[in-house]
């Protein structure tokens, strides 16, 4: 083979192997980029799910004084884990035996309330 046709056919050969380095480091940083960018989505997702508190039902007795209704209570110590005040009423009524939503003075009830524990 001639010297011209030699050096051409290593040209040739020098860009074919340029052009398959190029896409190399291209497709390299691309799975890397977005390799680093979705294991930090991951981990902050993983952070996220061990910061979200659990509720926890407690009970609490408290005493009623001169006034006091079933009503004012529950406006008191229910949150949005019930439907309506009605239910907590209901609740309430329950838990500790009454027949009727009348209370007294002096009279202790026990509540239910909800409280928020990080883990």
């Amino acid at each position: 083979m001639s010297t011209h046709r030699l050096r051409k056919r290593a040209k040739r050969r020098r860009q074919v192997f340029l052009q398959k380095m190029f896409l190399f480091f291209i497709t390299f940083i691309i799975i890397s980029s977005l390799s680093i960018s979705l294991g930090c989505d991951f981990a902050a997702a993983k952070d996220e799910k061990n910061k979200t508190p659990d509720r926890h039902k407690y009970y609490k007795s408290i005493e009623i004084k001169s006034g006091d209704t079933l009503w004012d209570i529950s406006r008191k110590y229910m949150d949005e884990s019930y439907a309506s005040i009605d239910d907590y009423i209901n609740e309430l009524i329950e838990i500790n035996g009454l027949t009727s939503s009348e209370i007294q003075q002096g009279q202790y009830l026990t509540v239910s309330y909800y409280s928020l524990d990080c883990q």
